[in-house]
């Protein structure tokens, strides 16, 4: 059998409440529901037995494009088998057409999906091993809490530069996965591929993510500087440490405007500003709103027009408070407070502004935005590149599929770009 690399998470979040009575055969009938609707492809009925949470984590129109992207991975769903059960989860053996998955199931005490999560297939009796650690390079935030990374580094002991990876938004981890759906290894990846090269790559967990979570103070502290203090502690550390002959900043999506303004506080010998964006991040969201959620686009002007004069907004559109929340508008403050093309004028270092041209989530204009706020950094427009870095179409749908696929390699030109930077940063 041809083996196939799935790996589809929806949201896996502990149940409320232990099961309740007769909780296994709440669990069947759901199980048994959730296969039928499956092979059927009837997302929209799966997707009515979501709880809030779920609902809070994922659109229906994502569900749609998840349901379909493992129909066409994994195919039918045969059969599953219960191999463990516990108080707020049950773990199962899912038998595909072309592969056999562990499925990961939990109910609320509404008998409601609370969690649901696809990864490759464990046997039970042999569990795979875990891989080996990755040594730990930390700094400390002003709050005493660490922030996690892993430093790789060439196999050599002269003087090398060295790459830090700033992630982009959301809950993004030191390899580009996300509890949101995304399962890339993309900046896994890219370190491989640097180190190969004899460039030194330093990727690290955000703050309140994996083994960075300490450092969360409560979300509705949190500002886009405390990230920017973060990838200025890094600098400092590995300058300080003597071992690295130039340092540069990778910004990816949001970490584009993070690395930007990290590189106004600290020299650094380059930026790498990849799939950033070229407008402020109320533009952005207007943009993203119109495009895949028309009917909030309207209602979402003034809040955003309120939020860009720095004043908290009640927002009564139930759709909307998932985006403008009470406790994530102070940081939305700080993150729309600034114009990426007025930070990036601002650099007197050597820039490399790269895009992917099958980004559905930043775009070339926003690449071309940059280059007219920076005339003399080079600009690099890569073909069939998505936002996570692989190769894909501009179809939905497919491109979607990618952020699910951790082997998926990286596009092609990539490495090879930012490696060509490193090596002469002042090449037009």
């Amino acid at each position: 059998m041809k083996r196939i690399t799935l790996s589809v998470t929806l949201v896996l979040l502990s149940a409320a409440a232990a099961l309740a009575q007769y909780g296994k055969l709440n669990y069947d009938i759901s199980t048994a529901r959730f296969q039928h609707w499956y092979n059927e492809k009837q997302a929209d009925s799966i997707y009515s037995t979501f709880g809030a949470v779920m609902r809070n984590a994922l659109t229906l129109e994502k569900t749609r494009s998840i349901v379909n992207t493992l129909h066409e991975q994994a195919g039918k769903l045969n059969k599953l088998t219960l191999v463990r059960e516990e108080p707020k989860m049950m773990t199962y053996t899912g038998e595909f057409e072309k592969t056999k998955l562990t499925v990961l199931y939990s109910l609320n005490e509404k008998n409601e999906l609370q969690g649901l999560l696809f990864k490759p297939y464990e046997d039970p009796e042999h569990p795979a091993e875990a891989p080996m650690p990755e040594p730990e390079y930390t700094v400390t935030t002003a709050a005493g809490a660490p922030i996690s990374g892993t430093l790789m580094m060439p196999g050599t002991h002269e003087k090398v530069p060295v790459v830090i990876i700033i992630p982009g938004s959301g809950p993004t981890d030191r390899n580009c996965n996300s509890s949101q759906g995304i399962n890339s290894n993309a900046y896994k990846m890219m370190a491989d591929s640097l180190t190969k090269y004899g460039i030194a790559c330093l990727r690290y967990d955000k703050r309140g993510v994996g083994k960075s979570r300490k450092a969360m103070i409560s979300e509705a502290d949190l500002r886009i500087e405390d990230m920017v203090s973060d990838v200025v502690s890094y600098v400092k550390k590995l300058r300080g440490s003597g071992s690295f002959s130039q340092i540069y900043l990778m910004g990816h999506s949001e970490g584009s405007l993070i690395g930007m303004l990290a590189a106004e506080q600290v020299p650094v010998d380059g930026l790498i500003s990849v799939a950033g964006a070229g407008v402020p991040a109320d533009e952005i969201l207007l943009r993203q709103l119109k495009d895949g959620y028309p009917d909030l686009y309207e209602p979402a002007i003034p809040v955003l027009k309120e939020l860009k004069k720095g004043h908290l907004v009640p927002v009564e559109n139930m759709e909307l408070q998932k985006l403008f929340r009470d406790n994530v508008q102070p940081y939305m403050i700080s993150w729309i407070h600034y114009d990426p093309r007025t930070e990036i004028k601002k650099l007197k270092t050597p820039v490399l502004i790269i895009q992917g041209n099958t980004d559905i989530q930043a775009s070339v204009d926003d690449a071309k935005n940059l280059k007219a706020a920076k005339p003399d950094a080079q600009l690099l427009i890569i073909d069939q590149m998505n936002h996570i870095l692989k190769t894909a179409t501009a179809d939905k749908t497919q491109n979607g599929a990618t952020y699910m696929n951790p082997d998926l390699p990286l596009h092609k030109d990539l490495a090879i770009a930012i490696v060509g930077f490193v090596q002469d940063p002042k090449k037009k």
